[in-house]
């Protein structure tokens, strides 16, 4: 996680679109984007049409442009009132969870994203995201995302719920699911991996729909919960 925020500063504007959504940094970006790309047409494909002059100063431009955004993001990530991982996820997962309870499936994946791109071990954030996947009918990378949870070292204590979205996969799983899964590399054997990895938690998880629902109306608020109490 620390090494992946310091990565962001190899591009300039990176880190500060990434922590703050800045749209300034939005305009560096997609500046050295297009200024890099033109180098890389301009001495690669269009070597007749442009001129060499023309091509070496675009090199040089781009480099002192990275050089210098390389200086300034380091020295702005190491301020000690920069963004950190815990700061974004303050701001960001009770919106993801506000998404949630409105149906709306992007947002919240969005945003789970966001969370786990600042914290891969952010538990909550991918339980979230694998009950958005299986809500969007994307029952494959619902369970690759139990997947990795179940490798995350707080998994234990969410053990109940991820019982619930693996039982809710298995109800809603069909023909089609299952050749859709195994031509994206996802084969049926899956859902009995990630069963034998919780343990006994899909067996135990033995309700009715009624109780399944009920469950579901109570899990944002609990996620919420748990995470103010970590």
């Amino acid at each position: 996680m620390h090494a992946a925020r310091w990565a962001t500063c190899l591009w300039p504007g990176l880190p500060r679109l990434w922590f703050e959504g800045s749209w300034a940094a939005l305009g560096c970006a997609l500046a050295f984007a297009a200024l890099f790309n033109f180098c890389l047409l301009s001495s690669f494909i269009w070597t007749e049409w442009v001129a060499s002059g023309l091509r070496s100063g675009s090199w040089a431009v781009a480099g002192a442009m990275w050089g210098v955004s390389l200086l300034t993001n380091v020295c702005w990530l190491a301020q000690p009132d920069a963004p950190s991982a815990g700061a974004i996820a303050g701001d960001l997962f009770p919106q993801a969870l506000d998404e949630y309870l409105r149906g709306h499936w992007y947002e919240v994946e969005q945003l789970c994203r966001r969370l786990l791109g600042a914290d891969q071990a952010d538990v909550e954030a991918s339980l979230l995201l694998a009950s958005t996947l299986r809500r969007g009918g994307r029952h494959g990378e619902a369970r690759e995302q139990l997947a990795a949870l179940l490798r995350l070292d707080g998994a234990a204590r969410w053990e109940h719920e991820i019982g619930v979205e693996l039982k809710l996969l298995a109800e809603q799983a069909n023909p089609a699911d299952v050749e859709s899964g195994v031509a994206q590399g996802v084969g049926p054997e899956v859902a009995p991996d990630l069963a034998d990895e919780v343990g006994v938690a899909a067996e135990t998880v033995a309700v009715d729909q009624v109780e399944v629902a009920d469950e579901l109306a109570v899990q944002p608020a609990r996620i919420e919960t748990q995470r103010g109490a970590a």
